[in-house]
């Protein structure tokens, strides 16, 4: 589940993050925000759904311990971090705010109670757990970066419709190649395929 959800938030967020200004300047003209929003967006997505899969534990569980105290301590953090940062950096501080802070409340006590409940590594978490998002992290960003620079002279309808179809495409492959392990693909492709026999004999 953490493997997917962080190959799959990547996937997600850095396709969405490629088409965004093209989408505001189709459906609101004269309304945009820096690209650099986006792609903190895009990173916000990927660490919120990384770290609720590991806290998600505590609820799962049952065993709540100190989650109330870390989610107390993220808000206050935030605020009162975002109120300093966001004179200088705009909206991009505060977007930068929340990663950092749930990183380190969220994301650390997530771990903590990871490692704890299945009895393994912290390098196993980040390095193992976390090889596979980072491979279609990789991807997207390459393949966002280059998109950018190719399209961004074309008008925004062209730039969403080339841009958003090359990047779903690269992101489903990516996703279901190195973002999937082998045993979450298999069972996809049995279903798919108990799917299908089911659909074909309907008829």
């Amino acid at each position: 589940l953490v493997i997917f959800s962080g190959s799959a938030s990547v996937a997600v967020g850095f396709t969405m993050a490629l088409c965004n200004q093209a989408f505001l300047r189709v459906w609101m003209p004269g309304i945009s925000w820096a690209v650099e929003n986006d792609i903190l967006m895009a990173c916000s997505l990927v660490v919120y759904s990384s770290t609720r899969c590991h806290v998600g534990l505590a609820y799962m569980t049952k065993q709540i311990r100190a989650m109330k105290y870390v989610y107390l301590g993220e808000g206050v953090a935030f605020v009162a971090l975002g109120l300093l940062v966001a004179p200088r950096l705009g909206l991009g501080g505060v977007i930068l705010s929340g990663i950092v802070t749930n990183l380190i409340f969220t994301g650390i006590y997530g771990l903590h109670r990871s490692e704890a409940y299945f009895g393994t590594s912290l390098k196993e978490l980040l390095f193992n757990w976390g090889r596979r998002p980072a491979c279609v992290l990789l991807i997207m960003m390459l393949m966002g970066s280059l998109l950018w620079f190719a399209l961004r002279t074309l008008p925004p309808l062209a730039q969403l419709g080339i841009g958003g179809s090359i990047m779903g495409i690269t992101a489903g492959l990516a996703l279901w190649k190195l973002g999937l392990p082998e045993p979450l693909r298999k069972e996809c492709e049995d279903r798919f395929l108990r799917l299908r026999t089911r659909l074909l004999a309907g008829k």
